[in-house]
């Protein structure tokens, strides 16, 4: 029986890396012919804070050093910062990298068809993106006016944020868009804002997702609704839209057969694009308190499905 080591390197700390990592473990316990023909065995790197680069680049490091013989990465920084980590240290360990939308523009591969250095995996094809007011109309029908942070970066949510504006102004719905240079600024700013406004909101991929919990508690505090754009925010909102990274996570690992196994090399594989994988959790303990105090889980679930442009949620409606 064949042995490998799947070095892990995730940061717990950031809700989607977590559940990416957990579902990547999973999908490994759940292989059936490594108990007959193979073994694999995973060694975590976790990472305290997302913000710590110095932190960042030394538990890759160390991840390099271990022996292990490919590692995996959970989104853009902890990608990013092992390919560079593999750079300096003249490494040529396998990578297999899952979540991230922009690898080449990120410097983690030359190409999506053809990767060229020692690091590959899977990136979500993104397409037509839903937009989440849509959800937020079918559970909350009457809702008035919503205040939508977003982080300014480049490529950021800026373009999208505005359309959403501008579609809501068509059915009298208003959106007030609140740009943030400075998150170390971002709770006080919405907290001076928030007042006349009944939906507090934020999208998904966006500088701010790290914030989701802190926004929920606040919904909660002044009594308006939460739309969380991430897994972050989960726990804490009403309402929740977000990708899964199941699908993701269980493809990552098939790559990391196809190099263990197949002898396979990640210069040539091309990156895996995947549809994004939606789902729309509703948080009956905290529609109460988050002004859903009277909302119709039947109705919402019926509205959803029976639009078009939901399809993507059809088949991924929680009720938590």
């Amino acid at each position: 029986m064949a042995s490998y080591t799947i070095g892990l390197v995730s940061i717990p700390s950031r809700v989607y890396q977590e559940q990416a990592a957990t579902a990547f473990i999973q999908s490994v316990k759940n292989d059936a012919r490594s108990a007959g023909w193979w073994k694999f065995t995973i060694k975590e790197f976790s990472v305290a804070g997302s913000g710590d680069s110095v932190l960042l680049n030394a538990v890759c490091e160390s991840a390099i050093q271990a022996g292990v013989d490919v590692i995996v990465t959970t989104g853009w920084m902890c990608s990013q910062a092992a390919v560079q980590a593999c750079k300096r240290r003249h490494s040529s360990i396998p990578i297999v990298f899952l979540g991230v939308i922009d690898p080449v523009e990120l410097e983690i591969v030359d190409s999506l068809k053809k990767p060229g250095g020692n690091a590959t995996g899977v990136s979500p094809s993104g397409g037509v993106r839903t937009d989440p007011t849509l959800l937020l109309t079918a559970a909350k029908p009457d809702w008035k006016r919503a205040l939508l942070p977003y982080g300014v970066v480049a490529d950021g949510n800026e373009k999208y944020a505005e359309s959403i504006r501008k579609r809501c102004a068509l059915t009298g719905q208003e959106v007030t868009l609140l740009p943030i240079d400075n998150v170390s600024d971002t709770l006080l700013k919405i907290e001076s804002l928030l007042s006349g406004h009944d939906v507090l909101m934020y999208l998904e991929g966006d500088l701010l997702v790290s914030y989701g919990a802190a926004f929920g508690k606040i919904a909660s505090k002044y009594g308006v609704t939460m739309l969380a754009g991430s897994l972050d925010g989960l726990d804490e909102s009403a309402l929740t839209f977000a990708d899964n990274p199941t699908p993701v996570a269980a493809e990552a690992f098939e790559m990391v057969k196809r190099i263990l196994i197949r002898g396979e090399s990640p210069a040539t594989m091309s990156i895996e694009c995947l549809p994004n994988v939606y789902g729309f959790t509703i948080n009956r303990a905290l529609c109460a308190e988050q002004d859903l105090a009277d909302i119709d889980i039947s109705r919402v679930v019926s509205a959803v499905r029976s639009d078009p442009s939901l399809e993507s949620v059809h088949d991924h409606i929680i009720i938590k």
